[in-house]
């Protein structure tokens, strides 16, 4: 008991001595668990990370190209033929600098002995978090990014390597579960590469590719310090990712030796995937859970396959929507509520040009039938600036839109019969020449207000008829007006 007390009085002594070199902002989410210890070697089986991934005792170099026996020629045995080290996983990267640096990455979850020498009841798990460089500016201080957090380091290590940091978290004997802890969760998988990893395992032991994993979207090893270019040098690749899957079945990850694994869902009713990680056989009824659809038999490959569509009451679960119902191909439709609805309208008159019709109107149209906006008057008119007959007090919208019909000299209740497409728009009308937005008088030919005649004769052939035949006749006949000779006049 003396001896663990002591043994985790010097880990964490050795934890602060490198701490204080260091300053991290972690980026880490702990692992959940660890497996049963192996009475092969007293190690846990496999370690479980927050995605569900077990980790197994990397024991092989298919799992670690790097993997070495004391004699290989020997089967494995503990303790006279077992590694001083091994891993359940591990993550390299490496880089050069643009003056001649190097720089190094090194992320793992290994297991060892206290001693450096197998000998049952030394065993530790810990993680490890190490950088390495050279060429780097003595005393200067760099900025670390990692997949696991930042770390800000001082190139005060005894040359040619300049940083030499690594953290170490669960070097007890025996104290398994420190390591849950550590620098290290979640594990980073393959991603991309030219070298797919072997079945089993989750990287490529010895070539580079792209991986994922890290809890902050950080899957990359950057510098930032003197000497380097602004923003620091960087790199997505991993050159070595160590792991194998733990064959462990209910973790929803189908393992080399299993047929299917769909987590709790394993073994239940509907469930096409045994307790035991096996397919049901053809003759087992299953449900894919959803009410949409129908199924009978799980056809023994692990599948529910859909044998037709229901129309029934279901549910989207989308509280915005009501009476939601099977549309028979095996969707949940669904319809707005009332206020929804409404401000579907409200969206709809703001796009098309359809939005002086009665509401109920825009309602019962569909959005198809609807026409899209054409351009606003020059003087943009809005649409709900639209006048009624019975909307007297807002001549200002008739003048408004004076300017830009011919039909402008009709009386009010002519200008707002007229739907907005049926209004002309208006020629051009020389400078100073053309009646004045409120003139709504035509005179009589020999009238004393023989120029205000001249000014009109520029605008319409029919401006020598009486002010009520005028008035009385429709936008459309009356006739654009042909060149008046200078200073002519009926």
């Amino acid at each position: 008991m003396r001896s663990r007390v002591t043994a985790a009085l010097a880990s964490l002594v050795l934890f602060l001595c490198l701490a204080a070199g260091a300053q991290g902002q972690p980026c880490t989410v702990p692992l959940v668990g660890f497996g049963p210890i192996d009475p092969a070697d007293g190690f846990p089986q496999y370690y479980l990370d927050s995605n569900n991934l077990a980790l197994a005792q990397c024991l092989d170099s298919v799992c670690d190209p790097a993997f070495a026996l004391p004699d290989p020629g020997q089967p494995i045995t503990f303790p006279d033929n077992f590694p001083a080290d091994f891993f359940y996983h591990r993550a390299q990267a490496s880089m050069n600098g643009p003056n001649g640096q190097t720089f190094l990455l090194d992320i793992a979850l290994l297991g060892s002995f206290i001693n450096g020498t197998p000998v049952d009841g030394d065993q530790i798990v810990f993680s490890r978090l190490r950088v390495r460089a050279t060429g780097v500016v003595p005393g200067a201080t760099y900025t670390i990014t990692h997949p696991f957090g930042v770390e800000t380091v001082t190139a005060d290590g005894v040359p040619p390597r300049l940083i030499d940091f690594t953290r170490n978290i669960g070097r007890v004997r025996l104290a398994f579960g420190l390591a849950l802890n550590g620098d290290v969760g979640p594990f980073l998988t393959f991603l991309a590469g030219a070298v797919p990893p072997a079945p089993g395992t989750i990287g490529t032991g010895a070539a580079d590719q792209t991986v994922t994993g890290s809890a902050c979207g950080t899957n990359l090893f950057k510098v930032e310090g003197p000497d380097l270019p602004v923003g620091g040098i960087q790199t997505g690749l991993f050159n070595n990712v160590v792991g194998r899957r733990a064959e462990l079945c209910g973790n929803s990850f189908v393992d080399l030796n299993e047929d299917c694994d769909l987590g709790a869902a394993n073994g239940q009713p509907g469930s096409c995937c045994n307790a035991n990680c096996t397919f049901t056989s053809a003759t087992t009824a299953c449900d894919d859970g959803n009410p949409c659809t129908t199924s009978a038999m799980c056809d023994g490959q692990g599948s529910c396959p859909v044998t037709g569509f229901t129309t029934i009451a279901c549910t989207d679960n989308n509280a915005c929507t009501t009476a939601d119902t099977c549309d028979g191909a095996g969707n949940c439709a669904n319809r707005l509520h009332a206020h929804e609805q409404h401000r579907g309208v409200r969206r709809r008159q703001r796009l098309h040009h359809g939005r002086h019709l009665r509401r109920w109107e825009l309602r019962r149209r569909s959005a198809a039938q609807l026409q899209r906006r054409q351009r606003l008057y020059r003087r943009r008119l809005r649409s709900r600036d639209r006048l009624h007959a019975h909307d007297a007090g807002r001549s200002h919208g008739v003048r408004g839109r004076q300017p830009l019909y011919p039909e402008r000299r009709l009386p009010r209740r002519h200008l707002h019969r007229l739907e907005p497409d049926r209004l002309h728009r208006s020629g051009s009308v020389p400078h100073h020449r053309g009646l004045r937005p409120g003139e709504r008088r035509l005179l009589e030919p020999g009238s004393p207000g023989r120029h205000v005649l001249q000014r009109q004769q520029r605008l319409h052939a029919d401006r020598h008829l009486r002010r009520r035949r005028l008035h009385w006749r429709k936008p459309g006949r009356l006739r654009s007006a042909g060149p008046v000779p200078r200073g002519g006049h009926l």
